[in-house]
């Protein structure tokens, strides 16, 4: 499971944060959807509690998209809403990898941040109107990128040595259950049967 969550992680740590508010015209909310319903895809709980939920995580790892939520959520409700369930998402998922590794759990957390303080200084230099600024920017950036480089690579090494430590376990798995076929395969024919039996399928 630990393994499974990290994986899952790792496809998800791109930037699910608003990076500008958007020029157009603010276009009608779309027909309402069970996105609050108990689904893995959905938290149970009504929005005002999901929205400050991830609200808080953006805090702590991209305070400087707070505003920017903030807009969007004047200029388009339905994307917005659909980006704070996204939001939400990641932060319940790393939730997870807490509750059984706080050292990976951490190791993500900075991962995150780095990834998006990367992209808030992208557009700062997009904004930026001297060389002199340009400039900096790109030093700044230059040095986090780097870091964010090393720490990714040390996560994903992470991943590796859990994948290697689950291929071990179920490599062990399938030794034990290859000795013992013939009992397993008994114990099968019993459950089908209604058969009392101490072994498993």
């Amino acid at each position: 499971m630990k393994t499974l969550i990290c994986i899952f992680l790792f496809i998800f740590t791109t930037s699910l944060f608003a990076q500008t508010p958007p020029s157009k015209p603010p276009r009608a909310e779309p027909p309402p959807r069970p996105a609050l319903a108990p689904t893995p895809e959905a938290p149970p709980e009504d929005m005002r509690v999901a929205e400050a939920e991830a609200l808080e995580f953006v805090k702590i790892v991209a305070p400087f998209r707070t505003d920017q939520l903030r807009i969007l959520k004047a200029a388009d409700p339905g994307e917005y809403r659909h980006r704070i369930l996204d939001i939400l998402h990641q932060k319940r998922r790393l939730d997870l990898v807490r509750q059984t590794d706080p050292a990976q759990y951490e190791s993500l957390v900075k991962e995150t941040k780095l990834d998006q303080k990367s992209q808030n200084l992208s557009e700062q230099y997009r904004r930026a109107r001297t060389q002199e600024e340009k400039t900096r920017i790109k030093t700044e950036l230059t040095t986090l990128l780097n870091e964010l480089f090393d720490i990714r690579e040390r996560n994903k090494q992470g991943e590796i040595q859990h994948l290697e430590e689950e291929l071990a376990r179920l490599k062990g798995t399938m030794a034990e259950r290859r000795k013992n076929k013939s009992q397993i395969v008994t114990s099968r024919m019993e459950e089908l049967l209604d058969e009392e039996t101490s072994l498993r399928w």
